[in-house]
Formats: C-alpha cells, structure tokens, sequence
C-alpha cells in the first residue's frame, strides 16, 4: 500500500485560507477542478503524514428520494484508523490506473468514482453511470489524523430504488434520512462525525451552519 501511486496536490493549493476544522468548498462541477490546482501522483507512503500534501479520494452519495446509503465499515481489515467506523459514499483513492493519456484531473477522478462503483458494489449493473454535470464539493476534516491529508471530491448519484444489491464489500449497509442518520450518531461516534456527516449532506444545498450542532434540523435532502 506505501508503493501505491495516488493522486495528491498541495494543501495550500486545495485550502488556501487554511484552518482546523471542517471544510467545505462547492464547484460549479467536476470539471473546474482543472483551474483549481495542479495535481500529481505521489507515493502513498511519503504523503500518509505529510499534512502539506492532500491526498484527493472520490466520493460518491448514492441517494433515492429522501434517503442515502450508508454504511459500517468491519472492524477488522483495511485502514485500522477507520474499523469500526459508519461512512456516507462510495469512494477511495485515485490512484495511477485511473489516468489515461493526456487526461486532467476532473477525467481522472471521474475514472477513480467508476472503478470504485465497479469494485465495491453492483450499481453499476442497475443504474446508469454517473451524470457528474453538476455540483460537487470538497471536504477536508482535519481535526483527526486521516481527514488532515485527505480530501474528499463528493458527487451525488441519484437511483430510483434502494435494492438489496446496493452494498459495499464487507460492510453492512442501510438506507436512511439525514434526520435518522444522525438521531444517534453523537452518541455513539462523538460531535465530530457529526460534523463530518453534516458537511456531507450540505451537499442538499440547504444546510447553512456547518459547525453548529442544531444543523440538523437545516437538512432537508430533494
């Protein structure tokens, strides 16, 4: 996993106004990634801790109606600073199998959210491919050792039925409202995942205070 090529580009390039707590930033669409910074592939083990390096992952919240998937990631195997822990989206590293000759970033990624649908469920079977058109967002949490070098590109795939083969390898998954998603997620993952969830769901254009814990009652997702 050190030797694996990823796609990064400079902190100060993706977070010029710095800052240690949740962020967020909102694209018009994928494609303006290519005026935002200049991205490179770097090895995974010389950026893991360097915080003035983000590592960019794909993220895609797959939504039907009102509700979104989510899912428990298992407690053991992977990346051990995330056993244990519930995740909205499908996604992961961009790494250097996404890249085609003379693409940019905004192709690059759009490859990585793909690959990951293909691997880690069987959407791809049942639902058309991703219309990334619209807006996506970046979010960085830095207040814990994975969010500081990782920054999330998050689209939102829309499907019009949530079927049981909806699932991510090895994770138990369900579907819920924002509302019922967080009914219990401070109390059993701490204010900070609560942040994290409520940055992603600003993604239904409606929540307006990202670091205030009465957001919920803002998110009204379609």
């Amino acid at each position: 996993m050190d030797d694996e090529l990823v796609l990064c580009a400079e902190t100060s390039q993706v977070w010029p106004d710095g800052g240690d707590r949740v962020q967020l930033r909102k694209l018009d669409s994928l494609f303006d990634l290519n005026q935002q910074f200049q991205s490179y592939f770097k090895r995974r083990g010389d950026v893991e801790t360097d915080p003035t390096w983000q590592q960019l992952c794909s993220y895609l919240v797959i939504r039907c109606g009102r509700e979104v998937m989510g899912y428990q990631r298992p407690n053991k195997g992977g990346d051990v600073r995330l056993q244990g822990a519930v995740s909205v989206g499908i996604g992961g590293h961009v790494n250097r199998t996404d890249a085609r000759p003379d693409a940019n970033v905004s192709q690059v990624i759009l490859n990585g959210i793909l690959r990951e649908l293909d691997e880690e469920t069987q959407i791809a079977a049942v639902a058309s491919p991703p219309d990334l058109k619209g807006p996506v967002w970046l979010i960085r949490d830095p207040t814990n050792d994975v969010g500081r070098v990782h920054t999330g590109v998050v689209a939102v795939l829309d499907v019009e039925h949530p079927l049981e083969e909806f699932s991510v390898t090895g994770c138990v998954c369900s579907w819920s409202t924002p509302q019922q998603l967080f009914r219990h997620a401070e109390h059993i993952f701490g204010a900070g995942a609560v942040q994290r969830a409520v940055g992603c769901f600003q993604l239904s254009g409606r929540c307006k205070c990202l670091q205030r814990r009465d957001a919920l009652r803002h998110i009204a997702p379609r």
